[in-house]
């Protein structure tokens, strides 16, 4: 018990450090942030605009990098079925044969054994 405390003490611990960390590093970004953004205004650029636009792109650049990632997924869904058939009809392919490799011979009537006689049907639209 008081090995999993120290275990969670210390994992505790390490995440503080490394959240003072990153708001240090947001710090130094926001200020670089700030001194460029400034540059541009005394250039006579629109930053609303131009902040709007860079956000626009990243949304963008991130709706693509999910479909590629939806796409990535479904191809290796299919893959993945694709592989499992190929298991399962070469696992029914051996179960087909007998001890010298040849193919068990199955009569027809064993195969139709069961099915329903339709010649009494009428299957004529109406």
């Amino acid at each position: 018990m008081s090995e999993e405390i120290g275990k969670h003490k210390g994992a505790v611990e390490t995440l503080l450090h490394e959240k003072k960390e990153l708001s240090r590093l947001l710090q130094i970004v926001d200020s670089q942030l700030q001194k460029h953004l400034g540059a541009l205004e005394d250039a006579g650029v629109d930053t609303d605009q131009f902040i709007q636009q860079v956000q626009q792109e990243g949304q963008k650049q991130q709706k693509q990098k999910q479909r590629k990632q939806k796409s990535q997924q479904k191809s290796q869904e299919r893959s993945s079925q694709r592989q499992q058939r190929s298991r399962n009809s070469s696992t029914q392919k051996s179960e087909g044969t007998d001890k010298n490799g040849k193919e068990e011979e199955q009569d027809a009537d064993e195969l139709l054994e069961g099915e329903d006689d339709f010649s009494d049907r009428d299957f004529s639209p109406r």
